[in-house]
């Protein structure tokens, strides 16, 4: 909880100078804080860490009571018997798995998702409703998808032939590493010839358009509505 709100079952922490003021007064039962922003004479619990936003992050993971995308397999789902399905993987109702798709263990497969033909899905991944991935394109370990992203969508190819544009199949694939997370309505065109490549651990926020053949490197943040061709 924030400083200034918090009550005594709560847990606050200070990574913003401004909050200072708060230390002394709020009512939380614990306070994550650098060792230099302890108060002195103050009759409350304080647990020095070296980043309490970093503690804050990991606290709230053990704490999260987000849902599942979801439970086993619905009985709406449309999965291909081609498909190669891991240990506990759920798919929620309305989702279409199509031949050859991939998924590994632990997936979550939320309601109204599509996963194209030959279509690789690591483990652990979590995707949200109505997610689409298009065929051939491969997603890796860990992985979080917001609702209404759209992975492999044809890049913006076309051909002028004395006024009519001839349109370019795009050939290339999406390939995204590992513990990679997606935001809401972010779409990732594939490539034309080569591959869209997206590194591990990039975080990507909502509304955010990356063109084909775009290459993002490992651990990059991108923030919404950016547009990268």
């Amino acid at each position: 909880a924030n400083l200034g709100t918090a009550k005594e079952d709560e847990v606050s922490f200070l990574s913003d100078k401004k909050m200072k003021q708060y230390l002394e007064t709020t009512n939380a039962g614990v306070v994550l804080v650098k060792e230099q922003d302890l108060p002195e004479n103050v009759n409350k619990t304080f647990i020095v860490v070296a980043d309490p936003y970093v503690a804050f992050a990991k606290i709230a993971n053990v704490l999260d009571t987000t849902p599942r995308s979801s439970n086993g397999i619905h009985s709406s789902a449309v999965v291909s018997p081609c498909a190669i399905l891991g240990q506990n993987v759920s798919i929620g109702a309305n989702a279409v798995i199509e031949d050859g798709a991939e998924l590994g263990d632990n997936c979550q497969i939320g309601a109204n998702c599509f996963i194209g033909r030959n279509a690789k899905i690591g483990k652990n991944t979590k995707l949200w409703a109505n997610v689409s991935v298009y065929h051939e394109c491969i997603i890796g370990d860990n992985c979080l998808f917001q609702s209404g992203a759209v992975i492999g969508s044809d890049g913006f190819g076309y051909a002028n032939e004395r006024g009519e544009w001839i349109k370019i199949p795009q050939l290339g694939r999406v390939v995204i590493g590992n513990r990679v997370e997606i935001g809401a309505n972010t779409c990732i065109d594939r490539g034309t010839v080569e591959n869209t490549i997206i590194g591990a651990q990039t975080k990507i926020d909502d509304l955010v358009m990356i063109g084909h053949n775009c290459r993002i490197g490992k651990a990059c943040t991108i923030v919404s509505q950016v547009g990268i061709a």
